[in-house]
């Protein structure tokens, strides 16, 4: 599990990006959560939402990411990742994530 959330944490570094940049990409992440949320029972609590860019490393690492294609979205609610693929309004695969 700790490898799901470096992955999480690498991709949602911060970088340079412009407050419009910034802005415009929050506001796909609240309508990627809410896409989901309209299709899976999520836990209450704001997401923290990613775009797969590596999904050959991460499938390597994680048979989860079997389904998954560099473009979808992935999920991080507490104790649970979701991976979305948009174009398809679909939800790939679910992982609940056991809490210590």
């Amino acid at each position: 599990m700790f490898v799901v959330f470096l992955v999480l944490f690498i991709s949602n570094r911060l970088s340079t990006k412009s407050t419009t940049e910034v802005e415009a990409e929050s506001s796909i992440e609240s309508k990627i959560a809410a896409e989901v949320a309209s299709k899976y029972a999520v836990p209450a609590g704001v997401p923290i939402v990613t775009r797969v860019s590596d999904v050959a490393v991460l499938a390597s690492v994680n048979s989860f990411y079997k389904d998954v294609r560099d473009g979808d979205w992935l999920l991080r609610y507490d104790g649970l990742l979701i991976a979305y693929r948009r174009e398809e309004g679909r939800v790939l695969n679910v992982l609940e994530i056991n809490k210590r």
